[in-house]
Parts: C-alpha cells; sequence; structure tokens
C-alpha cells in the first residue's frame, strides 16, 4: 500500500486539491475502486467536501489525514466499513496521537452520516478520550508593554513604523481577534464630541457572528497613533477599505499580520512573553485580559 503516482483517480485529484499528498501520513492508497473510476471519484470528493466547511486548510487537512490512518492501520478499504471494534483497536495504541486521530475523525464522520454517505456512525456507539492539555496563558510582562506603548522610540517618518506600532497598540488596548483587526474598515472608526474614540465591531466579523458592538480606545497612545495613521494611510495607495493595508496598498494576510506584531516587537528591544516566546496577535488579547484582572 505505499503511494504511487501512477494512481490517478479521484482519490489521487483529492490529495492533490487537499495538499500533502507526498507526505509520509498520506502514503495510504485504497485499492481497487477506490483508487479510480466513478466509485473512487465519489469517495474522493466526499473526503474533500465534508471537511470544507469553513475551517482552515491546516484543520482540513489534519482531519482527513487522520481518518486515512485508521483507514490504513485497519486495513479497511473504505470509510463505510470502518467498525466500533476498529476504533477501539485504533485506541489502544496508548498515545496520545491516537486520540487525537479518533477526536479528529468523529467530526468528519458526523458530517459524513449527515450528507447521507453513510447509514451507521461508528462513533455513535464510541466515544474517543478527550484530551486534558496543560494550558497556559501567556502574555508580554509590564516591561514589554511599557516599551509598545512608549511613543518617544517611534519614528513618525516612517509610515510602516506607525502602521505596525498601531497595530500593536490597537491589539492590546481593545482585546480584539487577529481576524477581526484584519477586517476592520477605516469607516468603522468613529471619533465621538467628547474625543472618546470607538471602534465598530461587526457581527459577523466576529467569532461566532455576534452582534455589532462599538469598542472604546483607553490608551490616549492609541488614539493618538490611529490619528495619525488615518492621515498617512492614503500613501500606502490603497485598494480596498481595510483599515490595514499592505505596503502595496492591499489587505493583509493572516500570516503577515502575525510576522508585523512579532517583527515590531523585535524592533523595541526584542520583546517575549512571559514564558520566553514572540509575541502574536493573540498572546496581546491575553495581555489586555492579564492587564485588567491585575
Amino acid at each position: 500500500n505505499s503511494y504511487q503516482t501512477a494512481y490517478i483517480g479521484g482519490w489521487h485529484l483529492w490529495a492533490n486539491c487537499a495538499g500533502g499528498h507526498d507526505r509520509e501520513e498520506n502514503q495510504y492508497v485504497p485499492p481497487g475502486p477506490y483508487i479510480s473510476g466513478s466509485e473512487g471519484e465519489i469517495k474522493s470528493k466526499l473526503f474533500y467536501t465534508v471537511s470544507n466547511k469553513g475551517l482552515s486548510e491546516t484543520i482540513k487537512y489534519a482531519r482527513i489525514s487522520r481518518v486515512l490512518a485508521i483507514l490504513n492501520y485497519c486495513e479497511r478499504q473504505g470509510i463505510e466499513q470502518i467498525t466500533k471494534e476498529d476504533l477501539e483497536n485504533y485506541s489502544r495504541k496508548g498515545c496520545e496521537s491516537a486520540h487525537r486521530d479518533l477526536s479528529e475523525a468523529r467530526n468528519v464522520f458526523i458530517n459524513l452520516k449527515a450528507a447521507g454517505f453513510i447509514k451507521n456512525n461508528p462513533f455513535d456507539s464510541f466515544q474517543p478520550k478527550k484530551i486534558v492539555y496543560d494550558a497556559k496563558i501567556d502574555f508580554i510582562p509590564i516591561e514589554g508593554i511599557n516599551k509598545i506603548q512608549d511613543l518617544s522610540t517611534l519614528d513618525y517618518k516612517n509610515n510602516l513604523q506607525v502602521r505596525d506600532r498601531l497595530i500593536c497598540l490597537l491589539l492590546y488596548d481593545t482585546g480584539i481577534r487577529k481576524k477581526e483587526c484584519l477586517l476592520l474598515k477605516y469607516t468603522d472608526i468613529v471619533k465621538e464630541s467628547d474625543g472618546m474614540v470607538r471602534v465598530i465591531l461587526k457581527g459577523k466579523t466576529q467569532k461566532g457572528d455576534k452582534n455589532t458592538v462599538p469598542l472604546y480606545l483607553y490608551l490616549d497612545e492609541t488614539k493618538q497613533l490611529l490619528e495619525r495613521y488615518l492621515k498617512i494611510r492614503d500613501r500606502f495607495n490603497p485598494k480596498c477599505d481595510n483599515l490595514f493595508v499592505s505596503e502595496l496598498g492591499k489587505s493583509l494576510s493572516g500570516t503577515r499580520f502575525r510576522h508585523i506584531v512579532k517583527e515590531h516587537c523585535k524592533l523595541l528591544g526584542d520583546i517575549k512573553t512571559f514564558y520566553g516566546q514572540e509575541p502574536t496577535p493573540h498572546i496581546m488579547r491575553h495581555t489586555m485580559a492579564t492587564t485588567m484582572i491585575s
């Protein structure tokens, strides 16, 4: 059952679309009609479709590859052949990765049954072991936050520095998530008559699609830098109405946004978190929450 590029069928097409088909954990090739032909085409599209529910490519890939791992281990030719006994045997591997495989696969099988592709879900009578993590909430110590708030170290003539410092300040001041900040429009910034500045966080941009809420800026540094940035934003030649745009005037990607936070904190004296990690947009959210309760 080694991976063979000669099998150019539905399964191979799915693997190529989903990504990572040449990885070691994906080197299982189902025999017979599951490789190519009409039935294989249906099964391959099924795997890709049921996992395509607004999840990131990483999560989609993880869920599908873990179903493949279970298929390979149990030497089954199709998903409908997996039984409760197979799941129990797989769980006896005892390692954390096996429990994670089962937890991820469970979501795929729920979708398979809901879509009518399988009549019986073996997970209906089998509950994967829950993985309990020793979670630690990391944050930026006060010394690092003071560096971010100190605008005397900012080169106001450098438009990118102004943008990047504002991103860090806005994340910390409001506690908004990375995606929420990326989707902010410049029209979402409202300055009121009393000098208060509020950020309109639309419901559709929030996790869980909640109601639209106003977020008031607390730090004077954030207000000051936001006012400055709005004046120079046009110098980026924006091609969209996002508040934060790239050097080319386009919307920022999540990866680029994360890189901006990391690199700007490094510029300010290699700011690290309490546990010695590089800051991320979500760490800024943790830091705001930590500041609120301390």
